[in-house]
């Protein structure tokens, strides 16, 4: 169960199954952002044998809590009517979800240049990429 799998549960209806509740902190990375890293890292003067570097979030943008990646999959896609991921009264969590660590892509993007996807235009990307290919009932 890839997170992008994830989200097209999600864009089903369904609530998200991997945690406790469906309650987690998502720390999102563009596939396409992950691609270039690799060939910025090929390409790179300054990348040496040994280098090291963390593809995450760009910054605190693309780290969503359940709750949060379901309004921001609503506002993607008006046209859905239940977006699934976890219990939530009036727009917020119905409980609590453990903030983890956080971790974001700085050295990649200070050292090789990374400019990388907005989380808006991944969740729109995934959830398009599942229509396109029939994965997702047209709405």
């Amino acid at each position: 169960m890839t997170w992008q799998n994830c989200i097209r549960y999600m864009l089903m209806g369904k609530p998200y199954m991997k945690s406790r509740g469906g309650r987690m902190l998502w720390n999102n990375v563009d596939v396409r952002d992950t691609a270039r890293a690799h060939r910025l890292c090929a390409e790179s003067t300054v990348a040496k044998n040994g280098s090291r570097y963390i593809l995450s979030a760009s910054d605190r943008a693309g780290e969503l809590f359940t709750w949060e990646m379901q309004a921001r999959l609503k506002d993607l896609f008006p046209s859905i009517a239940d977006v699934g991921g976890e219990e939530t009264q009036d727009g917020k969590p119905a409980q609590k979800t453990y903030d983890s660590p956080r971790s974001y892509c700085l050295l990649a993007k200070q050292e090789l240049g990374l400019d990388t996807y907005s989380i808006d235009e991944t969740l729109k990307a995934t959830g398009d990429s599942y229509f396109r290919l029939g994965l997702l009932p047209a709405s």
